[in-house]
């Protein structure tokens, strides 16, 4: 027994490592106690024997451990509360009652979502997850000895599986009704368009097949089958036929329907109008405003006129708005300055005090009657005849906004010059 050994004097039974409960419960061995006294009759030491068992107590002294550090588990997406996600399974290997364990979520920045199980460390959905929202959680869970706090931790990443719960949405034809012109001129095997289409799902759900309707309608109602074929993987529409025998202004209506690879799968249709024009050569023309030029390699430039059409708008509303500001601000400069030119109402004579009698020629023209004017005339000719002339800006100041009186002023002065001569 290397494990523990005895004293042989006292018979103490010492331990000479390091017991575990969990390696080994109980030692058993046995111990043997001599007589060495000898005695006449036998030359022999009288020996006895005993068995020895020792019990190694049980502590909790075992740190919990999850069987992984990370786990990574997923779910199905729009599956309802309560969905059973997973299990996280952590250890102790204490013997009971120390092993028992509990579990709970330790925070994460998805913790919200999901509800751990404290006794099983079952994970499930709290509420209905979608992927087109988010595809990937992440939350942290912890186990806890229930004797002690003994503490282990696990990172949990929840990925969300996808349904085909979207149908494809067609781009163009713009509102599941667009069209596109063709020229009549146009060899077969030009490119006339392309149908646009986007799925928010993912894998196969999301990979989209394009084709159309064998039915095809016409100006005349007939249904012919139509010069144009689709590509199934990128929508591409070719010109099958030559269309100088189809008469100018010939419309197809062609019933476009995309289909995703999903189970079941979904599927969205739209109707697109192809045009017959002699007056375009290699381009296509649409009503969204849209306009595509094939060159002679077959490859398709789109220039977008929508968004040239908004910023010519934009550039002519800030033109426009420079315009009215210049325009208001010289309107406010003309007034100013015809208010300092202008001569205000009760103007004043701008003589010396002694020249009263232009004072009086001034408040008789502010007369009504015409015979009242003519003899403060007659009165002023003298008086005039002694003034040196004088700008019309010197002699009169004017005051604001009194039109009336620049009219009779000048009128006055006016009646003064024809008099003279």
């Amino acid at each position: 027994m290397d494990r523990v050994r005895i004293d042989p004097v006292t018979g103490d039974i010492i331990s000479v490592e390091s017991l575990d409960h969990e390696t080994s419960s109980f030692l058993r061995f046995h111990v043997l106690a001599t007589d060495d006294t000898v005695t006449d009759i036998q030359d022999e030491s009288r020996v006895a024997s005993a068995l020895v068992i020792v019990a190694v107590l049980n502590v909790d002294d075992e740190l919990p451990r999850f069987e992984h550090r990370k786990y990574t588990l997923s779910v199905p997406e729009n599956q309802p509360e309560m969905t059973l996600v997973g299990h996280v399974v952590a250890r102790d290997a204490d013997a009971p009652p120390y092993d028992e364990l509990r579990y709970q979520l330790n925070g994460g920045v998805d913790a919200d979502a999901f509800v751990l199980d404290p006794k099983t460390g079952s994970l499930r959905t709290r509420k209905m997850l979608d992927r087109e929202r988010k595809s990937e959680y992440h939350v942290t869970v912890m186990a806890e000895s229930v004797g002690r706090a003994a503490r282990a931790f696990a990172n949990v990443t929840v990925r969300v599986g996808d349904l085909n719960d979207h149908a494809p949405v067609i781009i163009s034809p713009s509102g599941g009704n667009g069209s596109v012109h063709v020229s009549s001129s146009a060899l077969p095997g030009r490119l006339v368009t392309r149908i646009r289409a986007v799925d928010a799902d993912q894998g196969p759900n999301a990979r989209l097949t394009y084709d159309w309707n064998s039915r095809t309608e016409t100006e005349t109602k007939s249904t012919p089958p139509p010069p144009f074929r689709v590509e199934p993987q990128t929508g591409s529409v070719y010109l099958t036929e030559s269309l100088n025998d189809v008469p100018d202004g010939t419309t197809y209506k062609l019933h476009v329907l995309v289909r995703d690879n999903g189970m079941p799968p979904t599927a969205s249709t739209a109707s697109l109008y192809i045009v017959v024009d002699r007056d375009i050569i290699g381009a296509e023309r649409s009503r969204s405003g849209a306009a595509t030029a094939v060159d002679a390699g077959g490859e398709k430039f789109r220039f977008v006129l929508e968004g040239k059409f908004q910023l010519a708008v934009v550039i002519g509303v800030i033109v426009l708005c420079i315009i009215l500001a210049g325009a208001l601000l010289a309107a406010i400069v003309v007034c100013r300055r015809r208010r300092t030119r202008c001569p205000p109402e009760g103007a004043i004579s701008d003589t010396k005090q002694g020249d009263h009698g232009l004072g009086a020629a001034i408040q008789a023209c502010n007369g009504d009657s015409a015979d009242d004017t003519f003899d403060a005339i007659d009165v002023l000719e003298p008086v005039l005849s002694k003034l040196k002339p004088k700008p019309l800006a010197a002699v009169v100041t004017v005051a604001k906004n009194d039109r009336l009186q620049v009219l009779r002023t000048f009128s006055y002065y006016i009646r003064i010059l024809f008099t003279n001569k």
